[in-house]
């Protein structure tokens, strides 16, 4: 399976890879981010990263760790509240300019 594909149906997150147009303006894409991150997965065990994130998906669901928050019956105004204090000054450290259509998108990812 597709690693990207299973992050999102694991996590319900939109998750995008390095090569995409997301990314193409920042002039750089990482290569070889796979082998290094399932290297990382067989040291810890794992036969793959996919193994790994069923793993840590489990893990999250075993421990009861919230992993959206469909019960917390978000409206939309809470939606828009959330966007709207999400920007905090340590998201101008992120390369990718994370714009209120994004957050919009993640937070109603997690109803």
């Amino acid at each position: 399976m597709d690693m990207l594909k299973h992050l999102n149906e694991v996590n319900n997150v939109p998750i995008h890879a390095v090569d995409s147009e997301l990314f193409q303006s920042y002039g750089r894409v990482i290569d070889g981010y796979g082998e290094r991150i399932n290297g990382f997965a067989k040291q810890l065990g794992f036969s793959d990263m996919t193994e790994m994130a069923d793993a840590i998906a489990e893990l999250k669901r075993d421990i009861n760790l919230r992993c959206d928050m469909k019960d917390f019956g978000l409206t939309d105004e809470a939606i828009e509240e959330l966007v709207s204090i999400s920007h905090h000054p340590n998201m101008l450290n992120n390369p990718v300019e994370i714009t209120d259509e994004i957050l919009r998108d993640m937070y109603n990812s997690y109803r």
